[in-house]
């Protein structure tokens, strides 16, 4: 998030995907899974990366509310 080249901060981003892809083999047998990634890499910085990646990113999700105390 706090590269501001632009192209540089793509790189870093597909590099940290090609991580996650080699610490989750299981995910490659998934339909998409790059895509999944990808989302992934989107969530976790809460919808703030800001590249053009090969995806667009997934839609941000409603946040779901606490549950009653018992």
């Amino acid at each position: 998030l706090l590269i501001e080249d632009r192209d540089k901060r793509l790189q870093q981003a597909a590099a940290v995907v090609e991580v996650m892809s080699a610490l989750n083999p299981s995910l490659k047998g998934t339909e998409d899974f790059k895509r999944v990634l990808w989302d992934h890499l989107y969530l976790m910085t809460e919808g703030k990366l800001d590249v053009d990646g090969p995806y667009p990113p997934p839609a941000p999700r409603a946040e779901a509310a606490p549950p009653d105390p018992i």
